[in-house]
């Protein structure tokens, strides 16, 4: 009886031991962190395919991917007025043209950093696509480099453009036969060009419609045709990199890999250099309004009025509840609405009088009705319950370290009243005794934004500055609300710690 019971005890624990080990069930690793981009595995028409009749690409990818801000990554060439549409169906990225393609021609999809793996981000950098829908692959190039005619330095955003079209008129007219965009040295390069003879330019494209047809647009061009041959045959660029190997400790064995930096790329050098240029502008125009705040209207004409009027008015609005500002040259004029029954309509009804070139090169003085809304930032979950802002000054002096002959800077966003001096100190540091130094507040002679603290700073000195709360106000009456040092971010920081000194 006893066996008996001490077997069936020993079945009991071995159950009990095989349920417990069953029921700890442990979370998958998930394996090594996915570091490899996105590869192409298909595409239609095929990568270098000639002679297609379609009106749509596909390039289908070995995992899923997403696309980042496709309408302005993906640069078509020869491109077409309407852009095509991109959209992806599974792991296929699809490119629609709404337009047909041309007869016996070249096609490059220049996608850039646009395609990357949907878990990751893992970048397929630079991809391009190219097709045919001739018999014949171009497959000839066209290089160089693009710069500012007045500091040689590299813009930001610049197309090259090459027209088959000889006659000036056609990069105003026409659509390029290529198009490039420099990288972030100038260089650049256009990729399976036809034989034969070219303009070339390059534009800044303010308007994003491949023409030149902006007298504000920067602007380059090569004085003669360039003729394209098999010399500058087409061969994919090698980015060399520059990779730095630090010597490795005297005590020590350990193997060093070099570790190669992809924004350590050595400037590329091609044929054709561009001197990028802003043409004067001629013509008398409004050339931008804005309402960035919602207090703050801000005009700009094309070139200053001279004695002309630039007049400014609200209707059925009393000339008190706004407050006018002027550039030095009269072309730009700021507006601060103080009353709140202005600066809280979404949309203010403003108008204008400024002189306009008209269509037959005659210079009048025009009336215009200029509506701008106001588009407040979207709320955010940190925005929703937020404290009152204060008034926020900067200044001139980071550290508070000054230059012989600097005048010290206080800036706001918006105007500010006379500051009060009877709530703010300045005094010379001298060993454990102070000595106050007296100073005057100068108002900036273009706008209310600025005032500059004058006193005779003297080398190997320091001076302390206090202000009060309420030193500094808000000329469209909302006061400053500071604690003395501590809530006085951006001028007590440096008061604080180093003071005014050489």
């Amino acid at each position: 009886m006893s066996k008996s019971i001490l077997i069936r005890f020993h079945i009991i624990i071995l159950i009990f031991l095989l349920a417990n080990s069953c029921a700890k069930i442990g979370r998958p690793s998930g394996g090594p962190r996915d570091k490899e981009p996105p590869v192409v595995v298909e595409t239609v028409p095929p990568y270098g395919g000639t002679g297609y009749s379609g009106y749509k690409v596909e390039i289908t990818l070995n995992e899923y991917v997403a696309l980042d801000n496709i309408n302005d990554n993906l640069l078509v060439s020869p491109p077409s007025k309407k852009k095509p549409k991109v959209w992806i169906r599974g792991k296929t990225v699809i490119a629609e043209f709404e337009e047909d393609f041309k007869d016996s021609t070249t096609y490059l999809l220049n996608f850039q950093d646009a395609i990357k793996d949907l878990n990751e981000g893992n970048i397929l950098e630079d991809y391009s696509f190219v097709f045919s829908t001739g018999d014949v692959l171009d497959s000839l190039s066209v290089t160089g480099n693009v710069f500012l005619a007045d500091n040689l330095e590299v813009p930001e955003k610049v197309f090259v453009l090459m027209h088959r079209v000889l006659a000036d008129s056609a990069v105003k007219k026409q659509m390029p036969d290529y198009i490039a965009l420099i990288d972030r040295f100038g260089y650049y390069r256009l990729n399976n060009v036809r034989p034969g003879k070219y303009r070339l330019y390059a534009l800044e494209d303010a308007d994003n419609n491949k023409t030149y047809n902006l007298e504000t647009e920067a602007f380059a061009f090569l004085n003669e045709p360039i003729y394209v041959t098999a010399d500058s045959n087409w061969i994919p660029v090698v980015k060399d990199t520059v990779t730095i190997i630090k010597a490795p400790p005297v005590k020590t064995t350990k193997k060093l890999t070099p570790k190669i930096n992809p924004k350590d790329t050595i400037p590329l050098t091609g044929k054709n250099k561009l001197m990028l240029y802003t043409e004067a502008p001629t013509a008398r125009f409004l050339q931008s309004s804005e309402r960035k705040l919602k207090n703050k209207l801000e005009y700009v004409l094309s070139l200053p009025p001279d004695t002309m009027e630039f007049e400014f008015r609200i209707p059925d609005a009393d000339s008190n509840s706004y407050l006018i500002e002027r550039g030095i040259q009269r072309d730009t004029l700021i507006v601060w609405l103080t009353d709140s029954a202005l600066y809280n309509q979404n949309q203010v009804t403003t108008i204008l009088r400024y002189p306009a070139t008209d269509t037959a090169k005659v210079v009048e003085t025009k009336t215009d009705t200029v509506q701008l809304r106001y588009v407040p930032p979207k709320a955010t979950k940190s925005s929703v319950i937020k404290k009152p802002v204060s008034l926020q000054i900067t200044n001139n002096i980071p550290g508070g370290l000054t230059k012989p002959g600097q005048q010290i800077m206080f800036k706001a966003e918006t105007p500010l009243r006379e500051p009060d001096t009877s709530m703010i100190k300045l005094v010379d540091i001298i060993k454990k005794d102070t000595l106050k130094v007296p100073f005057v507040f100068r108002k900036d002679s273009i706008t209310s934004t600025k005032y500059y603290f004058d006193f005779d700073i003297l080398p190997d000195k320091k001076y302390f500055f206090e202000a009060d709360s309420g030193a500094f106000t808000e000329l469209l009456r909302r006061m400053l609300r500071l604690n003395r040092y501590k809530d006085f971010p951006e001028v007590c920081r440096y008061i604080q710690q180093t003071c005014f000194h050489y």
